[in-house]
């Protein structure tokens, strides 16, 4: 009887074992797959390009590192959202990814999430083509140096406000929370170069690059020096002040008065507070 027992739970594991560690019973993943809700990224398909936190196997366990290489570079479709209530309080929200292979997986859902144009650690076929269709063959001004490889090195091959033209797009997760792709850009004198495709002007943040020439916005040696410091001045109009800073504000507030319309916009770090009246700066508060 022992005997018995011993070889019927040495083929369950070996089930187990086989079927891998995303492994649930066909009950519970039918359950998980009957209770979808739509998504607006159902039948989109991806491509895996790093496996994190937020992306972990049906059955709510991590993927070892040891097996995370193995995923680099599938593909499959998202089916829908899944939501796994955890009390009587409140649920946490998965999108389901269904891979080419046949296994699932599950990526949590961040609070800025419905923002996002893609899933984290993942880019979608459709979205990077659309976004090469937008920016191959644009010119850009950088703010800031741009590596020359695609990996965290220390070798830059431009300045602040060197004229690129993007050649193009290319697929790499980076850990700034911003759309998983890189720039590649080309010089005049033919260099090449990488930069995060993240924020720009009237985007929130740091800026990677502008859309025009900033310098055209410098009239004398004197704002020269400040915006090479990345300081402001009273008088400064507003394009001018995102040049220097290299940053677009954090919180913008606007009121009328007897002075014109006043504006405040609030910067974290470093922590500052910047006034115009009709769109020249009229006091600068650092905190």
């Amino acid at each position: 009887m022992k005997k018995s027992v011993h070889i019927l739970l040495t083929l369950t594991l070996l089930f187990i074992t086989s079927c891998g560690s995303s492994w649930v019973s066909e009950s519970k993943k039918q359950s998980i797959l009957s209770s979808l809700e739509k998504s607006k990224f159902d039948g989109k398909e991806f491509v895996i390009l790093e496996i994190e936190l937020k992306l972990i196997y049906l059955n709510g366990y991590r993927i070892p590192d040891k097996d995370k290489e193995t995923y680099i570079g599938k593909k499959g479709n998202v089916i829908g959202i899944y939501r796994n209530k955890i009390n009587n309080y409140g649920s946490l929200s998965y999108y389901i990814l269904r891979l080419e292979d046949g296994e699932y997986l599950q990526s949590m859902i961040s609070n800025f999430g419905y923002k996002k144009s893609w899933i984290e650690g993942t880019y979608f076929i459709e979205h990077l083509d659309s976004v090469k269709n937008e920016w191959v063959g644009k010119e850009i001004w950088l703010d800031d140096k741009v590596t020359n490889s695609l990996e965290f090195s220390d070798n830059y091959s431009f300045n602040r406000f060197d004229k690129v033209t993007i050649t193009d797009v290319v697929p790499k997760y980076n850990l700034s929370g911003k759309e998983p792709y890189y720039f590649k850009v080309k010089s005049d004198k033919d260099e090449i170069g990488y930069v995060i495709k993240g924020s720009r002007v009237g985007d929130r943040g740091k800026i990677e690059y502008y859309k025009f020439n900033p310098t055209d916005y410098i009239d004398d040696e004197e704002t020269l020096n400040l915006v090479k410091e990345r300081k402001v001045k009273v008088g400064m109009s507003k394009s001018l002040v995102i040049i220097s800073l290299g940053k677009n504000p954090d919180e913008i507030s606007t009121n009328e008065s007897s002075l014109g319309i006043v504006e405040w916009w609030s910067f974290i770090n470093p922590s500052r507070t910047i006034m115009f009246v009709n769109g020249k700066v009229s006091s600068i508060q650092n905190w």
